[in-house]
């Protein structure tokens, strides 16, 4: 089996603020995480799992410096940086080993013999205690360590390479999905490096594109904390830039990952984008130019009665972001929202109008720089062209898409009003634009939680059922779902943008109770 380095084992340090801690202040915690799913705490699928890594944050943990990595060859501390951890569940404490420090945040592992329930979590620096907070211990949680936002930390089981947007996984390819989570280990050592691992006896089923694959090995890696699935990717998979990965453990959902996956193993293609991997690479790095334009019809049920209208949407923006702009590959489905950060700024596009075939130019309202809107009729069958003035940022342009008929028919809507998650959505569909995608969303949300999903099917498949694993991962509430069929992609060009994308599409929407 590979070894990666240690760098693609736990959660990027970037962005951890070293700010420094005074000597007479307690240290203070404000959250905990499973380190690679980062799900927040009363989401379904969170908390921590004995024998997994975690990361505490708060203030005051520790001392101020770079984090540095720990030698797990030379076993992991139990005190480091002036800090130290204690674990209380059910009457009894263990003490995490510390796998890095800064002020802000701590990564540790929880020891194997921790017990499963609800207790506290302290941390000591230099002397000082922080007060107890609440930290839920469950049987398995199982994270999928991700890089670029939700790309999974994956690698060739032969040659250990590091697979990503250029360098896809291949259908058939056997690989190793790192993470943690799988649930206690006392076979294997919480500190120390570990030759030979034992495998974990536990209830896991693992879809990559929606096809349950085949597992190899599940169970400890070598690193204490750190899991390892040796995996085959389904030869049947859909080809794609974010083919979703995502597991159960019992009725326990796992973070939903993305896995670049090409035919050839090379460059990925998106369809839904029309992007390739080194487009998305280059999107992913940070900062870029975009536009997009877009003509949908809207049908949802307003007081028991069927309504319809018409809309157009264009956005010329800067988008600055840690991952790549991200949609399901055909035939898998992925949450929302994703990792990473991103911000937006429009640019100066001037004025912009749209025609319809065999009408007069509407101009779209400017409602911030460089977004823009238009109400229309109902949109019918045809062709619909967006022109640009161009502004003091974009250049002038034009681009035209085609809305076919017929129509799409949302054949069991009515299904989607009352949603069992544990048993999957089975949707239905007649018509739609032909060689296109549906692409099926939803919401659900409870107080301050909230979770949607996003789903994508070839047109021709006229039915689609939203996976347990998927829907596992919302929350028990109210929200909606979306039918979307998406016309194909296409593609133009302006002045100040890196690239620009034009669709049409169909929606209708249901209200929906999730249980």
């Amino acid at each position: 089996m590979s070894r990666p380095n240690h760098g693609g084992i736990v959660r990027a340090l970037t962005g951890i603020l070293l700010a420094s801690a005074t000597l007479s202040a307690a240290p203070a915690i404000s959250a905990i995480y499973n380190n690679s799913s980062f799900i927040p705490t009363g989401y379904p699928g969170y908390g921590i799992a004995p024998s997994s890594l975690f990361v505490i944050q708060g203030t005051g943990l520790a001392d101020p410096g770079t984090p540095v990595l720990q030698d797990t060859t030379h076993g992991l501390p139990l005190t480091l940086s002036g800090a130290s951890l204690s674990v209380t569940v059910s009457g009894k404490t263990t003490h995490p080993a510390i796998y890095y420090t800064s002020p802000t945040q701590v990564a540790a592992v929880l020891p194997a013999a921790t017990p499963v329930g609800t207790g506290t979590i302290t941390v000591t620096y230099k002397g000082a205690t922080s007060a107890p907070f609440p930290v839920k211990v469950v049987t398995s949680a199982l994270g999928f360590s991700m890089y670029a936002g939700s790309v999974a930390i994956a690698t060739d089981a032969v040659t250990g390479a590091l697979l990503g947007y250029t360098q896809s996984g291949k259908p058939g390819e056997i690989i190793l999905l790192w993470g943690t989570g799988l649930g206690a280990d006392p076979a294997d050592s919480d500190t120390t490096y570990t030759p030979a691992p034992h495998q974990l006896n536990v209830n896991l089923q693992l879809y990559i594109g929606e096809i349950k694959a085949d597992i190899i090995y599940q169970g400890a890696s070598v690193y204490p904390g750190v899991a390892v699935l040796g995996v085959t990717i389904p030869p049947s998979v859909a080809t794609g830039c974010f083919v979703s990965v995502s597991a159960l453990i019992d009725q326990t959902p796992s973070n939903v990952a993305t896995l670049p996956i090409a035919s050839d193993g090379g460059v990925c293609h998106d369809a839904y984008s029309g992007l390739d991997g080194k487009q998305i690479n280059q999107a992913a790095l940070g900062t870029y130019k975009t536009g997009s334009l877009r003509v949908l019809q809207n049908n949802s049920v307003v007081s028991g009665n069927p309504k319809s209208s018409g809309q157009a949407t264009a956005a010329l923006l800067q988008v600055s972001t840690s991952f790549a702009p991200e949609a399901p590959a055909v035939g898998g489905c992925l949450l929302s929202p994703g990792s990473g950060s991103v911000s937006v700024t429009g640019l100066d596009s001037g004025t912009v109008t749209l025609t319809p075939s065999g009408g007069s130019a509407v101009t779209m309202t400017g409602f911030a720089t460089g977004e823009y809107s238009a109400l229309l009729p109902v949109v019918p069958g045809g062709n619909y062209t967006f022109r640009g003035s161009g502004g003091t940022q974009v250049g002038g342009f034009q681009a035209a898409i085609n809305m076919p008929v017929p129509a799409l028919n949302w054949t069991n809507q009515s299904a989607a009003a009352t949603v069992n998650r544990a048993a999957g959505l089975p949707v239905t569909w007649t018509g739609g634009m032909p060689k296109t995608l549906v692409n099926i969303t939803g919401f659900s949300a409870a107080a301050e939680i909230g979770v949607g999903f996003s789903c994508l099917v070839a047109v021709e498949a006229g039915q689609f059922t939203v996976p347990a694993n998927i829907l596992l991962a919302l929350p028990a509430g109210s929200g909606y779902v979306v039918l979307i069929n998406n016309s194909p992609p296409g593609n133009f060009s302006a002045t100040g943008i890196d690239f620009g994308t034009i669709s049409a599409s169909i929606n209708f929407v249901e209200n929906t109770i999730y249980n």
